[in-house]
């Protein structure tokens, strides 16, 4: 007997895109060829930058490190300004390369914009090669503490702290299975009185001092243990 056409159409239909994410998001991490403790790119702690254009960007992934740090400023003045390249007049970001040579576990710190001051902001974590996206995490998805604060762990799946839930005030996010990393940072539509949004930067090396306690405070950790002695600190 011949399936009805609506089951043959639908045990044809391709894989759901979110599948696809959640396989890279899950999957083992790859060895890293930079683990020696100088991680390639970014720097430790992790250093954002504000994105103007792709060619700055490029720039900043590639040589700002220790190792690059002479060549950079000569780079970036080279790639001029603008235009954006995922940013327009409503969204502005700032982004950091990041590495497992550093440590197993990344960890952020920083104020969180409150309802009202931004439309929407988020972190999410790119495959710096192909620009794939691993996974994000929004401004409802992101566990804020009593006192204004979020705490964010990035690290794969296998390397994931006990600890690293919502229960104990922490907000995980895959790194996926490659080594290295890019992790981008975005506010959306600021109120005109926030005056601490990204949106605020003025200039490329402006941005500790714009963000203030908004900007994303990195540290690295080399195992789950390191981040699990901690404890769990609950809301």
């Amino acid at each position: 007997m011949e399936r009805p056409a609506s089951t043959r159409a639908a045990s044809c239909r391709r894989p759901n895109a979110w599948q696809l994410n959640d396989l890279i998001a899950g999957a083992p991490g790859m060895p890293d060829p930079t683990d020696d403790g100088k991680g390639f790119p970014g720097r430790n702690p992790p250093n954002w930058r504000l994105f103007t254009n792709f060619c700055a960007s490029a720039v900043d992934i590639m040589v700002d490190n220790e190792e690059g740090e002479q060549f950079h400023p000569g780079a970036s003045e080279r790639c001029g300004d603008g235009p954006g390249f995922f940013s327009n007049r409503d969204i502005a970001y700032v982004f950091t390369g990041t590495s497992r040579g550093y440590g197993e576990i990344l960890t952020l710190r920083g104020r969180a914009p409150r309802p009202g001051q931004l439309r929407y902001w988020s972190f999410c974590q790119y495959e710096p090669a192909s620009q794939r996206v691993i996974d994000c995490r929004r401004d409802t998805r992101v566990t804020v503490g009593p006192h204004g604060y979020y705490r964010i762990v990035v690290s794969t799946a296998q390397s994931r702290p006990r600890n690293a839930r919502r229960a104990c005030g922490v907000t995980w996010m895959p790194w996926g299975p490659q080594p290295q990393g890019l992790l981008i940072y975005r506010h959306m539509l600021p109120s005109p009185t926030f005056r601490h949004a990204i949106q605020r930067v003025r200039e490329p090396g402006d941005e500790r001092r714009a963000l203030g306690s908004f900007y994303p405070r990195g540290n690295y950790l080399a195992t789950p243990a390191d981040f699990e002695k901690r404890g769990c600190i609950r809301r």
